[in-house]
């Protein structure tokens, strides 16, 4: 599947809330760039699609629009710095706003497993204080990834600080997610 075809499917999929051929279209762009000894998926132009469809109302109240965010965690590495701090603003915009539950999910992941460094906790921390409820509950998920895995130690010591803040939280959901995420830091010797 070439770029010119994923993004045009894409744009149908979003327009038609076909969250099906949307998947469909991930998954056999995510194997062509894989097949393909080039850097594609890293190319500005993909870049750019994902990051105005972040900012697309029509995206972010689609059923199933969290399967086109898998791009960045299946393609990681290939992503130039300058290409995921546009992602991480991104993030930081509309990750209220999103509608699919997974989608909240999937940045969360994004942002705690992948980013897991100072300017993610920025983020997560602006996060942590949305208004919304279900957006909010996912972020103590995103504070324990970086407690378990981030290379600079300050960084780790900041989102526990974080995550522990909010066992405070109004939301009994969130506090839910928060204890749930500190049994599991304890259960790997984190706590």
């Amino acid at each position: 599947m070439t770029t010119r075809k994923f993004i045009a499917t894409c744009k149908q999929s979003i327009h038609d809330h076909d969250q099906e051929t949307l998947f469909n279209a991930v998954g056999d762009f995510a194997e062509f760039c894989y097949a393909e000894p080039t850097d594609v998926i890293a190319d500005d132009m993909v870049v750019d699609f994902i990051a105005s469809s972040i900012s697309s109302p029509e995206f972010r109240e689609m059923m199933g629009s969290w399967r086109l965010l898998l791009l960045i965690e299946y393609n990681w590495s290939t992503f130039k710095k300058h290409q995921l701090t546009k992602f991480l603003r991104m993030f930081q915009l509309y990750y209220s706003l999103f509608i699919d539950p997974m989608a909240w999910f999937t940045i969360s992941e994004i942002l705690g497993e992948y980013y897991c460094d100072s300017e993610a906790l920025k983020v997560l921390k602006v996060l942590s204080t949305s208004e919304e409820e279900g957006p909010r509950s996912l972020i103590p998920h995103a504070f324990e990834h970086i407690v378990k895995s981030a290379a600079d130690h300050s960084v780790s010591s900041m989102a526990l600080h974080e995550l522990m803040a909010m066992r405070n939280d109004q939301s009994y959901q969130v506090i839910q997610e928060v204890s749930i995420s500190i049994e599991r830091l304890k259960a790997v010797g984190k706590l």
